[in-house]
């Protein structure tokens, strides 16, 4: 199997996202772990398959980051994130980004894939958020989210003519993130749980989602 896939972090560390009060650690720290270990787990799951996953979360911003306003260094984050992606010069099947999700209520918790609306990219959300779902009790669903059942746009997902793909693991706010994430050997198995998932999910997504230009 050939195929090329861009695995990012949510965030940037000028715009961390949320904290968790369970490790301490913000959604940026969690999320680049995550990455790192998918990226190894795509390589050995999928040997043909190129991973790039560039530390965009870690570089300096175009604006520098000093920016008084989070919102504005979020922009920019994603403007450079777009940026990097539109100037690679070779094929990608798809575009991964990496989250964690947070809510005020600690029940609340599933997996999620946020997708355009093409058929490709929902079919890659569903192979995803699918595997997600694995690392959860039985029972509880996935979701793959359209930027209209999220209620609002997103840059990224109209700006890059392929798949892209924001996942979100599960919700750092919740109680069973926090059992989970009790101990140090606790989270690291979550997090590897997170980065394997993702990995086979991405396995799954080249076998059975037609390539761009491939006439399916």
């Amino acid at each position: 199997m050939r195929g090329t896939v861009v695995i990012f972090p949510g965030h940037h560390v000028t715009c961390p996202g949320a904290h968790s009060e369970a490790t301490g650690l913000c959604e940026q720290q969690i999320c680049r772990t995550v990455v790192e270990r998918a990226a190894s787990a795509v390589k050995n799951l999928s040997p043909d398959t190129e991973v790039l996953a560039p530390p965009l979360d870690l570089v300096p911003l175009s604006g520098n980051g000093n920016q008084k306003h989070i919102r504005e260094r979020k922009k920019i984050a994603l403007d450079d994130r777009i940026a990097w992606l539109q100037a690679y010069p070779r094929r990608v099947d798809a575009v991964i980004e990496v989250h964690a999700n947070s809510s005020e209520h600690p029940s609340t918790n599933y997996p999620l894939a946020v997708v355009g609306d093409d058929l490709a990219s929902k079919q890659w959300g569903g192979c995803l958020a699918g595997r997600l779902a694995s690392m959860h009790p039985p029972g509880v669903r996935h979701h793959v989210w359209t930027p209209a059942t999220l209620g609002r746009e997103l840059h990224i997902l109209k700006a890059v003519k392929v798949p892209v793909v924001l996942c979100e693991g599960f919700f750092i706010s919740s109680a069973w993130f926090a059992k989970q994430a009790a101990t140090a050997e606790g989270l690291d198995a979550l997090l590897w749980s997170y980065a394997n998932m993702i990995a086979t999910g991405v396995h799954n997504a080249l076998q059975c989602v037609p390539r761009i230009g491939d006439g399916g």
